[in-house]
């Protein structure tokens, strides 16, 4: 987690809020976001407030930071205020508001693999989360994953999880950046329609996205968390002598952690339960999943 804690001093440095779409012309590169960054997106389609945009924000390396960690880290930057601008006061209870993290680094499944702070992913690998509606039994998706995806859809994931990619990079110079919908690719990526997400970068059928809704889902680690996503790994291949992954499953969503989002707009990562919180949310936890679940069917987008 080392590296993970240096990674939040670096980015709470960088986080100001630039607005792509007021930009004249695209930079010609962000300093805080690299190739394999995991991207972190909120949109509120259908809201009051914000209905025409998209917050991305770059969450360091998913390879190097998020896989394989052992332990959780708390604050890893908080964006209060930048949502409650985008979004609205009561952004954490609006019914109309979604949050994802995906990450990939080439569209290729053929291509060398990663290094540095890829760590040895081969081409096409794709980290990709799902909404949770509990926040008891951290350490195991409370989601379920995909499974059977061909090198063909990772590679087509890919490409569109790049075009996000691209906006973040060439659209802003800080860690979060705030895009018109018309400015950015993300939306054509993750079709809502009627409050159902569709099939994520053409190949995450069911979306890749938490919804919010009225009330928690209750305390963790001294966290009033709002939405929580599970994150996961897919790669395209197992057999590259020197790669992270080599002889595990292909095409399948390999559990890694779970992101958690605070009240406060502060950003965690779950990979284990917090000592004593099993016994505090173990029966809180279900009631508040049943009552957001009870929100989301009401909510008309």
């Amino acid at each position: 987690m080392i590296k993970l804690k240096k990674y939040i001093s670096t980015v709470v440095a960088g986080l100001v809020l630039t607005s792509g779409a007021t930009m004249a012309l695209a930079q010609s590169g962000n300093p805080y976001h690299n190739q394999g960054d995991l991207i972190l997106a909120f949109q509120n389609p259908g809201g009051a407030t914000g209905a025409d945009q998209v917050l991305l924000f770059s969450l360091g390396s998913a390879a190097d930071l998020y896989r394989g960690q052992t332990s959780n880290t708390l604050n890893i930057a908080n964006l209060g205020s930048l949502l409650t601008d985008t979004f609205g006061a009561n952004w954490y209870d609006s019914g109309t508001l979604y949050v994802s993290a995906v990450s990939a680094w080439s569209s290729s499944t053929s291509g060398p693999l990663g290094n540095q702070q890829l760590k040895n992913d081969p081409a096409g690998t794709v980290y990709a989360s799902r909404g949770r509606d509990s926040i008891t039994g951290f350490g195991s998706a409370g989601s379920v994953g995909w499974s059977g995806l061909s090198p063909t859809n990772l590679g087509t994931a890919s490409q569109g999880i790049l075009q996000v990619a691209s906006d973040l990079e060439t659209k802003g110079s800080t860690a979060a950046v705030v895009l018109s919908l018309s400015n950015t690719a993300f939306d054509n990526q993750n079709p809502i329609a009627l409050g159902n997400q569709g099939t994520a970068y053409g190949t995450f059928t069911g979306g890749t996205q938490f919804q919010f809704g009225a009330g928690s889902l209750g305390s963790w680690a001294g966290i009033d968390v709002e939405g929580a996503l599970d994150l996961f790994r897919l790669q395209p291949k197992n057999n590259l002598s020197g790669q992270y992954g080599f002889g595990d499953p292909t095409g399948a969503a390999a559990y890694l952690g779970s992101l958690v989002i605070g009240k406060d707009g502060s950003i965690s990562y779950a990979v284990v339960p917090e000592p004593g919180s099993v016994l505090l949310v173990g029966g809180v936890g279900m009631l508040f999943a049943l009552r957001r679940r009870f929100q989301k069917a009401k909510a008309v987008i």
